[in-house]
C-alpha cells in the first residue's frame, strides 16, 4: 500500500467517525428534547383550553 493510499484510507475512516458521531449526538438530542417539547405542548392546550372555558362562562 503506498502512503497515498493510506492516507486516503485514514481520511475515510476519520469521515465516517465523524457522521457516525455527529448521528450518535443528533439522536440523542432529539430523544431528550421530544419529550420535552410534548410537555410544552401540552401544556399549551390545556391553558387554551382552560381559557376556552373561562370565556364561555362569562
Amino acid at each position: 500500500m503506498t502512503d497515498f493510499e493510506l492516507i486516503f484510507v485514514i481520511l475515510v475512516c476519520w469521515a465516517i467517525g465523524m457522521q457516525l458521531g455527529y448521528a450518535l449526538g443528533f439522536h440523542r438530542a432529539c430523544n431528550r428534547l421530544i419529550p420535552e417539547l410534548n410537555q410544552e405542548r401540552e401544556t399549551v392546550a390545556r391553558l387554551k383550553l382552560l381559557a376556552r372555558m373561562q370565556g364561555e362562562q362569562s
